[in-house]
């Protein structure tokens, strides 16, 4: 089986590590109480997108230069470091915040003030002080972030939408039914699983087409090959059935019968 052409959605998977696969909310449960609890629109999943963008790159890019001028008994300051400057770093993120939808701090309530703690900054811990490349720190926490605000965008609109049938505050129209029931917490759990059993069967799927394509690629494109091909022109003069003019000038015919 020849699969050199077709490992292309593995260097897709490796290249979005922590988006799509390792993906700290489906893969490891991490952040779990700001997705099933407080992303109940499209508004407060974007206002924790926020926050966790402006707590996670502070500390993931000041956390390794701190550690470096701390002796090795010291090293069990990570874990306060890590919340004090998350907490240093979320006070104007709170204003940046506000501004945008002035009822969407009462909406995420206490969640927002948790992100100072949240599992997200300590799992990149091993991450962030092993590596001393600031620019892989960044790409990497780039991707947690985006894994994270990916799954809240995706519960907060589903939540709103069939709880409430409207999209940042603006009804829908269109959306007659409600199910008021995807607003509570319980329910939020469900909902993440049906998200997460559906990335698996996306993935499956996509595995299945490459597989596929590795084993039968070559003999589906001989067949595009071949059926683009143009058939070879047939001589006119067979089709009608007239004699080639060169063979009937060299063709002599008998004296016996030219005579007859």
């Amino acid at each position: 089986m020849k699969m050199n052409k077709n490992h292309w959605y593995a260097r897709f998977l490796r290249g979005t590590k922590g988006v799509f696969r390792g993906n700290p909310v489906l893969g490891a449960g991490l952040a779990l109480p700001f997705v099933v609890v407080a992303a109940s629109s499209l508004q407060t999943a974007v206002g924790l997108s926020i926050g966790a963008l402006l707590t996670m790159l502070p500390v993931g890019l000041l956390i390794p230069l701190i550690m470096q001028k701390i002796p090795e008994q010291f090293r069990w300051l990570d874990y306060p470091l890590r919340a004090l400057i998350a907490a240093l770093f979320l006070m104007p993120t709170r204003v940046i915040v506000g501004a945008i939808s002035p009822a969407l701090m009462d909406s995420v309530g206490v969640y927002f003030s948790l992100l100072c703690v949240s599992t997200l900054l300590f799992a990149s811990r091993a991450m962030t002080v092993e590596e001393q490349r600031l620019e892989k720190v960044l790409l990497e926490l780039t991707r947690l972030w985006l894994g994270l605000t990916m799954v809240l965008l995706l519960v907060g609109i589903c939540r709103e939408v069939l709880g409430n049938g409207t999209l940042w505050g603006k009804p829908l129209t269109w959306m007659k039914i409600r199910f008021s029931a995807v607003m509570v917490s319980g329910l939020g759990f469900i909902l993440l699983g049906f998200i997460a059993a559906l990335g698996q069967k996306i993935h499956r799927s996509v595995l299945f087409v490459c597989l596929w394509i590795g084993k039968n690629g070559r003999t589906v494109k001989d067949k595009i090959v071949h059926f683009g091909e143009r058939p070879p022109k047939e001589n006119k003069n067979k089709i009608s059935g007239e004699i080639p003019e060169e063979t009937a000038d060299h063709e002599q015919i008998p004296e016996g019968k030219e005579q007859e």
